[in-house]
């Protein structure tokens, strides 16, 4: 993907923090937004312990695939102990789709945390169907396999540690960075406190310069140069509204871009691309929809809708008592024999021998039907 679609999600996803709505105000209206820019960047900075309940869908639709996902769940995390940032992770999911042809589904609820630099993941339960025999017992054995079973994965290496630790300042030091560096300017005063942005060149080169270094990276002249091109070809409106306390509350957007420089632009397949997204926050609320289209010779379409919750403190987040170390020999029929589940009642396995205690599985595969 080439510099100027990079540059384009990080001005959308840029935009895709800002939100607001509230009383008329006498302040001067770019001091308002500057002030909410400013605490949006104080909160992300020292939002350490909290938690989030969401629930979604989301829908595709490109070349000849089409799926759909729902799902909620909740997220917790303390990032208070900067030696030990912990999290958890309640997902329950439930998708279908068509694939070239072959229909689908899957159904997975579970559980991931983070603790000590080590991953600890949970299966409470996994159903998928690809319409592939083969594919659905290998993918089915895992799932029965370590179902209700808590699996610890260290982090392998000291360096994978400390990249992680950097990461974790990093978000700071960005956070920092958009702080000290607001790129957006008053268009039009809609009344209200509401207001219509837009982006002003130099600050936003600025502000990207200024991320790249955080990220041990400095941009060159030619990098700069395609900030302004892409610009030049980025139409787009983008609306907040800012309550009196300076929190942002509502955000409405429109970006497209058009011919953007990607090796399937090249050839047709992508020449425009389309952001659209309107999100509403109330107090500690959020709502919205997101939509992306793709137009070109493969044209397509991503669209979201969600809600979610969000709370400080009240977070507890432990380390599984029963937790076992995961073992990749298992998935290969060596290593926990014992632990081999039974096919009895398995999706896609009837008439295939019960697998109890078999140590390979290529020897179950030869038993199972074919199509």
């Amino acid at each position: 993907m080439k510099k100027s679609l990079k540059l384009f999600l990080v001005i959308s996803l840029s935009l895709s923090v800002l939100t607001a709505c509230n009383k008329n105000s006498n302040e001067d209206p770019q001091t308002v937004i500057n002030n909410a820019w400013e605490k949006l960047a104080d909160k992300q900075a020292a939002y350490e312990i909290g938690k989030i309940n969401f629930d979604g869908r989301a829908d595709l639709d490109y070349d000849g695939s089409k799926a759909n996902l729902k799902g909620n769940g909740e997220l917790q995390f303390d990032s208070s102990d900067k030696e030990n940032p912990v999290s958890a992770l309640k997902l329950d999911l439930d998708g279908k789709g068509s694939f070239e042809g072959s229909e689908g589904s899957v159904e997975l609820t579970g559980e991931i945390r983070t603790i000590k630099n080590t991953l600890y993941l949970m299966l409470e339960s996994l159903n998928i169907d690809t319409g592939d025999a083969q594919t659905n017992l290998m993918a089915n054995l895992v799932g029965n396999l370590y179902k209700g079973q808590w699996i610890s994965i260290p982090n392998p290496t000291e360096e994978a540690k400390k990249a992680f630790d950097a990461e974790n300042f990093k978000g700071k030091a960005v956070a920092e960075v958009a702080r000290k560096n607001n790129f957006f300017e008053l268009k039009k005063d809609l009344g209200n406190r509401k207001y219509e942005l837009q982006i002003n060149a130099e600050k936003l080169k600025t502000y990207l310069r200024e991320v790249s270094k955080v990220n041990g990276q400095e941009l060159s002249a030619e990098d700069l140069m395609a900030v302004d091109e892409v610009l030049k070809t980025l139409v787009y409106s983008f609306q907040v509204g800012i309550g009196n306390d300076y929190e942002l509350t509502w955000l409405k957007g429109d970006f497209t871009v058009n011919n953007p420089e990607t090796d399937l632009s090249q050839t047709g397949e992508i020449q425009t691309m389309n952001l659209s997204f309107e999100v509403d926050l109330k107090d500690s609320t959020s709502q919205g929809t997101i939509t992306l289209n793709i137009g070109g010779d493969t044209p397509g379409s991503f669209s979201t809708t969600f809600s979610a919750t969000h709370e400080k403190g009240g977070v507890s987040i432990e380390i599984p008592a029963d937790a076992q170390n995961f073992d990749p020999e298992a998935l290969l029929g060596g290593g926990m024999p014992g632990l081999m589940p039974s096919t009895e009642g398995m999706p896609g396995m009837e008439g295939v021998p019960n697998m109890k205690g078999m140590p390979n599985i290529e020897e179950m595969m030869e038993n199972m039907p074919q199509e």
